[in-house]
């Protein structure tokens, strides 16, 4: 599962991923630990107990199960939600990153909201 995500991430900015944050869980850290030390690829790990993947799991649930209720859309959209809530969070200032937008960053190119609609709407205009 991680070599496919190292290898996208290298593929799409064609940098050679040198380190990554995890959770501080027993078996996923041993897993990804290894994987980290054999590729050369720097790792660092949360605390402890902090709950900060759960509360962070806790607010992604939360904010889709939003939309679908603001868009009157059945539990059915869920993954749609969460894919909409996700980009909309990428293109949002973020503090940890002195209020750079992820996706700037990311991607090394402005970013535009010309594209965002609201979530369930059921039509959209057209413009000429």
């Amino acid at each position: 599962m991680f070599k496919k995500f190292k290898i996208s991430v290298e593929r799409e900015t064609g940098k050679k991923l040198k380190c990554i944050r995890i959770d501080n869980g027993g078996d996923f850290l041993r897993k990804i630990g290894a994987y980290c030390r054999e590729n050369l690829i720097g790792y660092q790990r949360s605390l402890r107990f902090t709950g900060v993947a759960e509360r962070m799991n806790r607010a992604f649930v939360e904010r889709v199960n939003c939309l679908l209720l603001d868009g009157q859309l059945p539990e059915s959209f869920w993954r749609e939600a969460l894919s909409t809530f996700v980009h909309v969070l990428n293109l949002s200032p973020c503090v940890s990153l002195q209020h750079e937008v992820p996706e700037m960053i990311w991607s090394g190119k402005n970013v535009s909201y010309d594209h965002l609609r609201v979530f369930g709407c059921k039509a959209f205009v057209k413009s000429q």
